[in-house]
């Protein structure tokens, strides 16, 4: 991760109002900065990271799926993924402290801090030194009963979202409540999610189900 003054932010947003908001704020302190969206982000070659300091990533990319309710709302595992090593990574959402985005945001390791969507700004001074008081507290094994009660504590639900997204027919399972029961999905998903839950094989398919759902906020529904 990135060491030394922040002088190049990258804001990762879908909101059209908080994004700019968040960038005039940096830019009173004389740093830098773009606002982009999570598909701007994922379009973007490595090399166009470069010179950048600090990536402020939103947790949830809902205005992609509300334009397609087949999308997981978590976009930021995508952008968490392509990221080159340099700039360090603050995640923020207005559901941090929510198993639901607590649990698996933590899953790839990449993000230096984490925090609700509120304390941010009151917290920027000390980000761009590296300080990253007032953050949200890891998740707890009682975290992980809430997203689950049959999830273990520690399971990665990261790569469990990140790996039934890449398969389309297990896939449609998840944000498809109307979907016909597969067989052949519920086969996969034992065989190659179960395990990296932490749950035995053929031992809980509705768990597994039920959890990548709920971080994905899927099936969508209007509110």
């Amino acid at each position: 991760m990135g060491e030394g003054p922040v002088r190049s932010v990258v804001v990762v947003e879908d909101r059209a109002s908080f994004g700019p908001s968040l960038v005039r704020e940096l830019t009173r302190r004389n740093v830098a900065c773009q606002w982009v969206t999570h598909g701007d982000a994922l379009a973007r070659r490595p090399a166009a990271w470069t010179g950048v300091d600090l990536v402020l990533l939103d947790a949830f990319d809902l205005g992609a799926q509300q334009s397609d309710r087949t999308r997981s709302r978590l976009a930021s595992l995508d952008v968490l993924a392509g990221l080159p090593v340099e700039p360090t990574v603050v995640v923020y959402s207005t559901a941090m402290r929510r198993p639901e985005a607590n649990i698996p945001l933590r899953g790839p390791g990449r993000a230096a801090a984490f925090y609700e969507v509120f304390d941010l700004p009151d917290q920027l001074d000390g980000i761009l030194l590296g300080q990253y008081g007032g953050q949200v507290p890891s998740p707890t094994a009682s975290d992980f009963v809430a997203l689950d009660p049959r999830l273990p504590p520690g399971a990665d639900v990261a790569a469990a979202h990140q790996q039934i997204q890449r398969h389309p027919r297990s896939w449609r399972q998840i944000w498809d409540d109307r979907a016909p029961f597969d067989k052949a999905a519920q086969v996969w998903i034992n065989r190659n999610i179960l395990p990296v839950l932490g749950s035995p094989p053929g031992g809980g398919y509705a768990m597994a189900v039920n959890v990548i759902r709920r971080v994905a906020g899927l099936p969508f529904r209007l509110a």
